[in-house]
């Protein structure tokens, strides 16, 4: 295949980080290893010429030195962070692939008080504060209040970021009858205009074990049982599609 004419893949994996103060994170337990298998499958196909690989700072990635410039590792720390480094790389690369697999908090910092202060805010019937502690918050503060507000669906964006792509999003649950988790899948896939949804439920992963449905807008195309078959899979339905 003409090099100009192989693939672009970009992928997310492993947490955000979302920063409370300057010391200090509200993060999750992702380890970005089924990513970095993933990454590491589409790097072997002889029709793919760049992955991009979008990872929370603490995942686990492939080794850039054995592949090379075919691999392009870009760190990650919050939401926003994440959704101007797609919007950037999408609006610079026009990716035939993105596989979003990234764990996005759902929530970021809004701000940080004691109950008392937030007590008093309430009381006075006043806006609640809406910033970040620019220095570490200190460990003196009684029952401090961490308050959240939503961050923006990364996953709501990437249709626009990239009309012609092929796209896989997740959906994690946990502990949900396999009906429901197919549902869900399916809403998201149909209210973000995706390809594919991963669908997993948090019971049935454990070391490389990993159970996951992909879905359709019409049906489960296939069943999954390890990170490695989710890899492979995905590589398949990907660039056959």
């Amino acid at each position: 295949m003409d090099s100009n004419n192989k693939k672009i893949i970009v992928i997310t994996g492993g947490g955000t980080s979302e920063k409370i103060d300057d010391v200090r994170r509200i993060t999750n337990s992702s380890t970005g290893r089924l990513s970095k298998d993933i990454a590491e499958a589409f790097l072997q196909s002889e029709d793919v010429g760049k992955v991009y690989l979008l990872l929370g700072k603490h995942a686990v990635r492939p080794d850039e030195g054995y592949f090379g410039s075919r691999l392009k590792i870009i760190d990650i720390e919050d939401t926003n962070d994440l959704l101007e480094s797609l919007r950037i790389l999408l609006s610079r690369n026009q990716a035939d692939v993105i596989i979003h697999a990234m764990a996005v908090s759902d929530y970021t910092v809004k701000s940080v008080m004691s109950v008392n202060e937030l007590v008093d805010t309430v009381n006075a019937r006043k806006a609640l504060p809406s910033t970040q502690s620019e220095s570490k918050i200190s460990s003196n503060l009684e029952n401090p209040v961490i308050l959240l507000k939503k961050t923006p669906k990364v996953i709501s964006y990437l249709r626009a970021f990239a009309p012609d792509a092929c796209i896989v999003g997740f959906k994690l649950l946990s502990h949900v009858e396999n009906a429901e988790l197919v549902d869900v899948a399916r809403k998201l896939l149909i209210r973000n205009d995706l390809d594919f949804v991963l669908a997993n439920d948090a019971r049935d992963i454990a070391g490389d074990i990993h159970l996951g449905y992909l879905v359709a807008k019409e049906d489960v195309r296939e069943i999954y049982q390890t990170k490695q078959m989710i890899a492979h899979g995905l590589v398949t339905r990907t660039l056959c599609s």
